[in-house]
């Protein structure tokens, strides 16, 4: 999940600017509610998103960005701190993500 955040945040601003594709014809093959749909999975995207970004609030600052750019595999731990130091903060960041997504309790 925190690795799709970005993926997430596309998908969340694609379904807010795009436009139905109309073929001009009055029966289509289409699904029957289109803006219903399009909400729904708006809905689910923001709520994914919702519950990286409170992840994130409990992590410290410091701590906050290199974790994110790790998880989502854009670059190793700085070395400001201990490895061990980082992979606590990330299994907490982890944890609550899935908290939040109510996957644990």
């Amino acid at each position: 999940m925190i690795k799709d955040y970005e993926r997430l945040k596309e998908a969340r601003l694609d379904i807010l600017y795009s436009s139905p594709v109309r073929d001009g014809m009055p029966k289509g093959n289409d699904i029957a509610h289109p803006t219903e749909a399009r909400a729904v999975e708006l809905a689910m995207i923001e709520s994914e998103i919702r519950a990286v970004e409170d992840a994130a609030m409990e992590i410290p600052l410091e701590y906050r960005g290199a974790i994110i750019r790790h998880i989502m595999g854009k670059e190793p731990y700085p070395y400001t701190a201990g490895e061990a130091t980082w992979k606590r903060w990330q299994a907490r960041m982890v944890y609550h993500t899935a908290k939040n997504l109510k996957y644990v309790s």
